[in-house]
């Protein structure tokens, strides 16, 4: 098929004149070129250095202007200084030795998908007969969604969790390290593999279910901890004795490869794959009370974990209706603590907006249950294991024999990648050379415990289903397309590699009370920032003691203010996460009641 979007063309309203902006709009332009929408450069400066904005126009209507803002009035994206005020910092700080930045372009990288999806869906409307103007996108807002469960677990109105950087030591988590060096990752989806693994390790089961409760801490708490008895047992195997043992318990293991040594393509990575459908009729037309651009579009989900119910979410967010598949009793998920009514409030907070049914999808009247469903659907989004939709049933070229039109939206792990592996977020970040790039930044040994990929993957399948509908719409045809974990982790890695200088000064700083983030980009910010300090200008190595002991005299909020006031890119950093609920920036994007949950980072005009 032709390039999925090409008639749409994307052009920036003014070129950028801070290297701040140069991931968002570097991720912009692959995002769009990889949906095949031509892109044109701005001609004239941005007038302000907080917000730049791009339009989108095709399909004979009129243009879409979406703008982009920093969320910090005033300030120039700072890739470090945004990852402290939303909190980012203190959830990757919790195993990572102390609230630091992912060293990863990341809130950029989201912000880009989440703008672009933002654009697709106004245009969506408007073939529906609802045209919007404007398209708001905050990157505060989008950096605030990456962290939403963590922020639901840590203000819950029971049992609030309350878990600070550096609350776990970085010395007895994963990744693991062979007694030649080796760094690598084990991942098993269920105990028995685990258990089995540890017992020809020669470990008791004891440790071995310690090891167990603490593995399963990654995916909910950003944290792992794993007794030292099994960090020191790998630590005394080669790596090549490890992998047989692995490979005769069934348990996956994944050496981290070095991002530098893989190979980098000059061209925009392939982040979808996708597969014309049969042709079918128009698009429906949404009702005359639609207040989002989604409103009308229904979306039928059957997805777990955090991938795939994060991308239903913010199809949610956006207006669209989502019926969520759950197997009889329920998702397990909804017992996980901290609970509020009866219900998870992590799995809560990117559910809520969801109507529920439940559907064994393994039995032949669950399936027919869901094709009976189809005609009146028109995005099916799910996360299955590779095959498992062709096992069931339940793929493309069936349910596009009960709706042509259907917008087919796998959210998988290794897009075209041939591999057994398990398609999760830290395998994948080991495998791709994410968490190496992570592991450089930061001095530690391996990546994150954030899901850096499970929220970026998640958007990328929302900002796919948004493609997948306008093409239905302009095209009158139905279609597949899949994103996935892998993508998401192309997408970073081409950003860290077009960009590998890093700002001119970057630290995390203690002062009178609290930590600062502060990021000069240019040296007009650097010579701010020795001005404001009382320090003469100096080069980096002589600046940070000086400004140590400079800083300890004031408060951080004190110091983010006055360097904010000179145009320097500094924040207060986030440790508690609750906090997020009384700080005067962030408390607009969130609804504080059982627990604080985040709102939509657009806003549609």
């Amino acid at each position: 098929m032709r390039s999925m979007l090409d008639s749409l063309t994307l052009t920036w309203h003014s070129r950028c004149d801070h290297d701040g902006w140069a991931p968002f709009v570097s991720a912009v332009n692959l995002l769009a070129k990889s949906l095949g929408i031509n892109v044109l450069p701005g001609e004239t400066l941005q007038a302000e250095p907080d917000c730049l904005a791009f339009g989108l126009q095709g399909c004979g209507q009129n243009e879409v202007r979406v703008v982009t803002a920093t969320g910090i009035p005033g300030m120039a994206p700072s890739e470090s200084v945004l990852q402290a005020q939303c909190g980012i910092m203190s959830v990757h700080g919790r195993s990572g030795g102390g609230a630091q930045a992912l060293g990863l372009p990341y809130v950029s990288a989201l912000s880009a998908i989440l703008a672009l999806q933002g654009g697709l869906a106004v245009l969506v409307s408007a073939q529906q007969g609802r045209p919007y103007r404007d398209v708001w996108v905050s990157m505060l807002g989008a950096g605030l969604i990456s962290i939403g469960q963590y922020l639901a677990g840590a203000t819950a109105a029971d049992e609030a969790e309350s878990i600070l950087p550096d609350s776990s030591s970085p010395s007895f988590r994963p990744p693991f390290v062979s007694s030649d060096g080796v760094r690598f990752e084990l991942e098993t989806l269920t105990p028995e593999p685990w258990r089995q693994f540890w017992e020809q390790v020669d470990l008791p089961d004891a440790v071995a279910g310690r090891a167990w409760r603490g593995f399963l801490m990654r995916y909910a708490r950003a944290e792992s901890p794993m007794p030292e008895a099994c960090m020191q047992a790998l630590a005394q195997l080669p790596f090549a004795r490890i992998q047989a043992l692995a490979e005769a318990a069934g348990v996956a293991v994944i050496p981290l490869k070095n991002w530098r040594e893989a190979e980098a393509s000059a061209m925009a990575p392939r982040l979808w794959q996708v597969q014309q459908g049969p042709i079918a009729p128009a698009l429906r037309q949404a009702g005359e009370d639609a207040t989002l651009p989604l409103a009308g579009i229904r979306v039928m989900e059957s997805c777990r974990r955090i991938q795939g119910p994060l991308a239903g979410h913010l199809l949610s967010l956006a207006g669209a209706k989502v019926l969520r598949l759950e197997p009889p009793g329920g998702d397990p998920l909804r017992a996980m603590p901290p609970c509020v009514n009866g219900c998870s409030v992590r799995f809560d907070a990117i559910s809520a907006c969801k109507q529920v049914t439940e559907v064994d999808i393994r039995t032949t009247e669950g399936r027919d249950s869901i094709a009976a469903s189809l005609p009146e659907t028109d995005v099916f989004l799910q996360n299955w294991a590779p095959g498992k939709d062709r096992a069931l049933g339940l793929d493309f070229d069936m349910m596009t024999s009960h709706q042509p039109g259907l917008v087919y939206t796998y959210a998988g792990g290794w897009g075209t990648e041939k591999t057994d592996l398990p398609g999760t977020d830290f395998v994948v970040q080991a495998w791709s050379g994410v968490a190496s790039v992570i592991a450089e930044q930061s001095g530690e040994k391996g990546g994150s415990l954030f899901t850096v990929l499970d929220v970026l993957g998640g958007a990328m399948a929302t900002l796919g289903a948004t493609a997948g509908l306008l093409y239905r719409a302009l095209d009158q045809r139905g279609v597949r397309i899949e994103s996935s974990l892998l993508g998401g982790a192309e997408l970073l890695l081409q950003l860290v590699r077009n960009y590998q200088s890093r700002p001119i000064f970057e630290t995390v700083v203690s002062t009178g009370q609290g930590l600062l983030a502060i990021e000069c980009n240019t040296d007009c910010e650097y010579r701010a920032l020795c001005n404001l300090a009382g320090i003469e200008h100096c080069s980096k190595a002589e600046l940070l003691p000086q400004l140590q002991d400079r800083l300890l005299s004031r408060t951080a909020q004190y110091w983010e203010t006055r360097l904010r006031a000179e145009r320097v890119p500094a924040s207060v950093v986030i440790e508690h996460l609750s906090d997020l609920c009384t700080c005067e920036i962030t408390q607009p994007y969130l609804i504080c009641r059982d627990y604080a949950a985040v709102q939509s980072p657009w806003r549609f005009i």
